[in-house]
């Protein structure tokens, strides 16, 4: 048992008065890892760390100086303004012992590849939604993981990021960013899943929506999914939308490649029936966990479905 508070911990270990901390992403996941979902093995870096790196760095009051006055119509002076701001960041120097630590728990993963992603905090998380805001990076190894740790923090200053922040009316002291670490799943079809259909609005219907390789040809929709719709209560499929997929994302010696699918594969389902009602059991206990409807990601490796990320449904 850990005796007190600390900056680092593994997902399954996070305390409950640690959960603000960790922002919603790195707070999700460790709720459903103890739940016994399976959520790839992995570490939360808390935003207190974000601060300490700040304030040994002397940077957080050139950061309010540098956003004082910024105005959301100058699109020119905020992308200098994100320039410098990450700069800065990017060259800070994290303390040696949290350095320590964040190497110490990559190696106790034991993979040689992790995702690294931020997980940002604000102080009214139900009125602001962070989706697609800050930045994650995949196929990190141990030699560029702490860089990717600090790309994470500098991510909370991007052109977009700040423009978001002045738009809300937040102020420097509500924002903080936490940072997760995770194996990376190199999963043969991934996707999403959305516990009531977005299409409709109907929320006794599931819609999952699946490709093969990795998902970030169906996140930059540069692919058409599979979509299936099944019924939250009875399981029973309600329809199954194939769609052709001519390549897919596979990792290739540490980095993202695309690959042309054989001709067999092209017009393929990407789950079995099996598989649909079973991801839409997992997914309607996620729901049952966070009690609102939930916009779920998900990867398949080995028969196996890993839960990469869960956050509600705010545009319904």
């Amino acid at each position: 048992m850990r005796s007190k508070m600390e900056e680092i911990y593994p997902l399954r270990e996070l305390p409950k008065n640690c959960m603000k901390l960790a922002g919603g992403k790195g707070k999700n996941l460790s709720i459903m890892a103890k739940n016994g979902l399976s959520v790839p093995e992995g570490f939360v870096i808390l935003s207190c760390v974000f601060r300490r790196f700040l304030n040994q760095n002397k940077i957080d009051s050139k950061i309010k100086n540098m956003l004082r006055g910024i105005r959301t119509n100058d699109i020119e002076s905020l992308k200098k303004i994100s320039n410098k701001i990450r700069e800065i960041i990017l060259k800070g120097k994290i303390p040696t012992e949290i350095e320590q630590k964040i190497l110490l728990n990559f190696k106790a993963l034991n993979a040689r590849y992790v995702a690294v992603r931020s997980s940002a905090i604000s102080e009214d998380a139900r009125r602001h939604s962070w989706a697609g805001e800050l930045e994650s990076y995949l196929n990190v190894t141990q030699n560029n993981l702490i860089r990717c740790v600090k790309k994470c923090w500098a991510s909370l200053y991007t052109p977009r990021a700040i423009f978001y922040m002045l738009k809300m009316g937040l102020e420097r002291e509500e924002m903080d960013v936490a940072v997760v670490v995770q194996k990376m799943v190199h999963s043969e079809v991934s996707g999403v899943c959305f516990t009531v259909d977005p299409v409709l609005g109907n929320k006794n219907h599931i819609a999952i929506e699946s490709v093969f390789g990795l998902g970030e040809l169906l996140v930059q929709g540069k692919v058409i999914p599979d979509r299936y719709i099944v019924d939250k209560k009875t399981f029973r499929i309600l329809k199954i939308r194939k769609a052709l997929q001519q390549y897919m994302i596979t990792l290739h010696k540490g980095k993202n490649r695309i690959i042309s699918l054989p001709k067999e594969k092209i017009y393929m389902q990407k789950l079995s029936e099996t598989q649909i009602k079973k991801l839409s059991k997992i997914c309607v206990k996620i729901e049952k966990i966070f009690n609102c409807s939930q916009d779920i990601e998900w990867a398949l490796k080995e028969r196996k479905f890993y839960i990469l990320q869960s956050r509600p449904i705010t545009t319904l």
